[in-house]
C-alpha cells in the first residue's frame, strides 16, 4: 500500500482580510494508515 498524503497551500488571494495582518498557512499531511494493515510488517 502506498502512503497516502495531502497538501494545502493558502494563497489568500480570496481573503477578505488584510494579507499583511494574518499569516499564510501551508501544510503537509502525510498519513501512515497502510501499517493498519495484516500484510504490514512494522514492530
Amino acid at each position: 500500500m502506498a502512503v497516502a498524503g495531502a497538501i494545502s497551500i493558502s494563497s489568500g488571494k480570496n481573503s477578505t482580510v488584510n494579507s499583511m495582518s494574518s499569516p499564510q498557512l501551508r501544510t503537509l499531511w502525510i498519513s501512515d494508515v497502510h501499517l493498519g494493515f495484516k500484510e504490514c510488517k512494522a514492530e
